[in-house]
């Protein structure tokens, strides 16, 4: 490897913006580099920290932040020193991990991992070139709000809502802490007016605003209370929950927990195997580099589940209480059902569940495809709502219900409808019989027998 040219590469966490923050390592690598990339905020704390030395920065600066620029940047400038630049820290929601795995796979192939008494690097060889790759730790603006307000972190729930959809309301539901990014002025007002929506309104939050800067602002105050204020866009927010709910990891919430009406529900037994067929996975993780289209790609996409005919929204609830990453769409036509999918979204503080009023058959082409599909009613338009489903997604996982004879004999076609699209088809009918009191003695009742059809 001696004839080969050695490209050094800095990726630095420059900290929540102010240059004190900056770590010894982080400014000699950046009085090392001669060309700096990353976003203006970035630059300006190296450019900054210069002008207080008085001296100036004389790097070549490039005005970047998609991954993809800056690998083409660094591919531009090869056997010099470059140190790209990020927010906060290098392994918490930042660029860096884009980019390293871009430059692995898009520039060339790992040649091996360097140990020396400053940490690990990583090289990696394209042609006549080695590229090392040198990574250097920052100061997270979430780890710094935690610190400045004497609350430790280590216990709490780290997440990020900044160019990306958290489901914050799950999170807050099942953890003490919740520490989280955010981006806009109006995302904790739009946050905050969520959890009040689900019951949530009592939840203190308290907002950092320009961290580290001179004119650094924290705030705290309930959820409740912060609906219509507006904050700088450089926030982050801690969620507060005094009395977290224990996460359910299986269905099976009691019927009488509902709010109930005269509005029919899916029992609690057909529930459980309805949601069991559904097979919902979440996300792993893990993100794989597609060389094809130059994207990064989760292992699995977040659910999309479409609940049609939701009733009461016992199914609805129950998916939503499983699924954290995912969302919920209840769909449903009867105006006294839509008050108790409200009712009943507040009574479990379920956040990602959208109610959605209307025709089933003329809400669906408005939502995004489907991963999962439950049909408990469809208004007469089984077939429509079938072929609206796969014209999203011809692999979406299908599973129906039907008790009448009437939707019974429809269920019969679709075994055809399976082989059409070239899906696996199952059917099962499912009788319960339930115990009941009857003066000193218990008998056994039977509940109405019903058919479940799985496809795909």
């Amino acid at each position: 490897m001696g004839n080969n040219e050695h490209t050094i590469v800095y990726l630095i966490g420059m900290g929540p913006g102010n240059s004190d923050c900056l770590t010894r390592e982080a400014v000699q690598a950046l009085s090392q580099a001669t060309v700096c990339i990353g976003a203006s905020r970035m630059l300006a704390i190296w450019k900054s920290l210069c002008e207080e030395d008085g001296r100036d920065a004389e790097q070549t600066f490039y005005n970047a932040y998609k991954a993809e620029e800056i690998a083409e940047l660094i591919q531009n400038h090869v056997g010099e020193t470059i140190a790209v630049v990020f927010s906060g820290d290098i392994g918490f929601y930042s660029g860096a991990k884009k980019l390293s795995m871009m430059l692995r796979k898009a520039v060339g192939k790992v040649c091996n991992m360097v140990d020396d008494t400053t940490g690990t690097t990583e090289q990696i060889q394209a042609d006549k070139t080695i590229y090392e790759l040198c990574y250097i730790p920052g100061l997270s603006s979430v780890q710094y709000l935690f610190d400045k307000i004497g609350w430790a972190w280590e216990d709490a729930e780290l997440i990020s809502n900044h160019g990306v959809s958290a489901n914050i309301p799950a999170k807050v539901l099942h953890h003490a802490k919740v520490g989280t990014l955010l981006g806009g002025e109006n995302q904790v007002a739009e946050v905050c007016k969520r959890l009040t929506e689900v019951g949530l309104g009592e939840i203190a939050v308290v907002v950092g605003e320009r961290l580290s800067y001179p004119d650094e602002k924290i705030t705290k105050k309930y959820a409740k209370n912060l609906c219509e204020e507006t904050f700088d866009k450089l926030a982050v927010a801690i969620f507060i929950n005094d009395h977290p709910q224990p996460r359910r990891l299986a269905p099976g919430i009691k019927d009488e927990m509902f709010i109930r009406g005269k509005v029919p529900m899916t029992k609690e037994e057909v529930r459980m195997v309805v949601i069991a067929k559904l097979g919902i996975q979440e996300d792993t993780g893990l993100v794989k580099y597609d060389q094809n289209s130059g994207q990064c790609m989760t292992s699995n996409p977040a659910p999309v589940i479409y609940d049609v005919g939701a009733g009461t929204g016992s199914v609805s609830i129950e998916l939503s209480l499983l699924t954290e990453q995912g969302t919920v769409y209840a769909i449903e036509k009867k105006p006294e059902a839509v008050e108790l999918l409200h009712a009943n979204r507040e009574k479990f503080h379920v956040g990602n569940m959208e109610i959605l009023a209307g025709e089933a058959s003329e809400v669906i082409p408005t939502l995004p495809a489907p991963t999962h599909v439950f049909i408990g009613g469809n208004g007469g338009n089984l077939f429509k709502i079938m072929d609206q489903i796969y014209a999203k997604n011809p692999n979406a996982r299908i599973v129906l219900t039907a008790v009448t004879l009437e939707t019974q004999a429809e269920m019969l076609t679709l075994a055809d409808i399976a082989k059409r699209h070239n899906v696996d088809f199952n059917m099962v009918q499912m009788a319960v019989t339930r115990s009941r009191e009857a003066g000193p003695y218990h008998m056994m009742q039977a509940q109405n027998p019903v058919w479940i059809v799985t496809m795909g």
